[in-house]
């Protein structure tokens, strides 16, 4: 955790706000990372005490540490699973259990309140956490699995058929 707290520190992804704030939680002393890439929508690199972190969706960890796969985890279905690399190996899979802010309904009602017709989901997330989110919070449309790129090109297609 320690590592992987301190390579999350330099994301601004909320999965890594997360991570870092966990550690800091358990009194886990994190380091600056140095050397850091990161690969929007697919997690990050760095090192950290010398050793190479790889922090990210497991499909991109699998691809840096020379895996086939690091699947997930059927056992946590409906979480956010992000595997953790340390010096080519792959180390760790940590998972994170999704929970919705509280005034997440209210929120969504003054929106409606206020004419907004439609209310759309655009995530990175697997599908079954974006579904289970949208049809909790009764959402009209819901896009899972998508990079920062897509999110923006389906904000635009959507403003340009007059549905923002």
């Amino acid at each position: 955790m320690r590592l992987a707290g301190s390579l999350a520190q330099a994301s601004q992804h909320v999965i890594s706000h997360s991570l870092v704030e966990a550690a800091r939680s358990k009194a886990i002393a994190i380091k600056a990372p140095a050397k850091v890439t990161e690969m929007a929508g697919e997690g990050l690199s760095g090192s950290v005490d010398r050793r190479l972190i790889i922090l990210g969706h497991p499909d991109f960890v699998a691809r840096q540490v020379g895996v086939n796969d690091l699947n997930f985890n059927e056992r946590f279905l409906g979480s956010t699973q992000v595997a953790v690399g340390i010096d080519g190996t792959h180390a760790a899979t940590l998972v994170f259990i999704d929970a919705l802010r509280p005034d997440a309904e209210s929120a969504l009602a003054a929106f409606r309140r206020q004419g907004v017709k439609r209310i759309v989901l655009v995530t990175g997330d697997r599908a079954e956490i974006a579904e289970a989110v949208a049809q909790k919070l009764a959402l009209d449309e819901c896009f899972s699995g998508v990079s920062p790129e897509g999110k923006l090109e389906i904000v635009g297609q959507s403003a340009a058929a007059g549905k923002s």
